[in-house]
């Protein structure tokens, strides 16, 4: 028993990593691309859920943005729908260049081809999957700290909220539109990481 307990500890010990601090900040697209956040939550997992999404351009202007409820699923789930509600709603807008930005790290594996078995989520990946391979775009999918995807949590909690399925916004609320402007002008957050 000693003997298990050391290699632990040892094991411990060697994969046990530094933290540091770093200032986490929204960061706007390059020149003629745009930045799509989106983000799910749930109240429970699973519970009261709703997405969010925004669409930016490379000056942090606000484009587009949707809130949605999704009823009662599992965070994961929610966080796919969102994501699925943001691609459609790019490409109803007709973006070519598409950066998206989103904080769950195991739906960015999805959409990297991460097998998903049995699950009811399964057609929303395959739709996801074939919208960002699509011709007739350029689309970047990538993982962000919750620190930078501020606007689309507010969103997605606004969305767990409503009683309507589905509100598309052409100008930001007052309370979303506070938010962007603490983006745009460079507002960073503190989070511990792994260095």
């Amino acid at each position: 028993m000693q003997n298990a307990l050391v290699r632990d500890n040892l094991k411990n010990q060697s994969t046990h990593k530094e933290k540091t601090e770093v200032l986490i900040r929204w960061v706007a697209p390059p020149v003629n691309w745009v930045l799509l956040n989106t983000d799910g939550a749930s109240r429970g997992n699973p519970g009261e859920a709703g997405g969010g999404g925004i669409l930016q351009d490379s000056q942090g202007c606000f484009l587009r943005a949707f809130t949605e409820n999704h009823g009662i699923c599992t965070v994961t789930r929610s966080e796919i729908l969102a994501l699925l509600r943001g691609i459609v709603m790019a490409r109803d807008v007709g973006i070519r260049k598409l950066i998206i930005k989103l904080d769950s790290e195991v739906v960015v594996r999805l959409m990297e081809g991460e097998t998903i078995h049995h699950s009811p989520a399964f057609y929303s990946v395959q739709t996801c999957r074939d919208l960002l391979r699509s011709s007739g775009w350029e689309v970047k999918l990538e993982h962000c700290y919750r620190e930078s995807n501020i606007a689309a949590d507010w969103l997605a909690n606004h969305g767990c909220e409503q009683e309507e399925r589905l509100c598309m916004f052409d100008s930001p609320p007052p309370e979303l539109g506070s938010i962007i402007l603490e983006d745009v002008k460079g507002v960073a957050w503190p989070r511990v990481v792994c260095s």
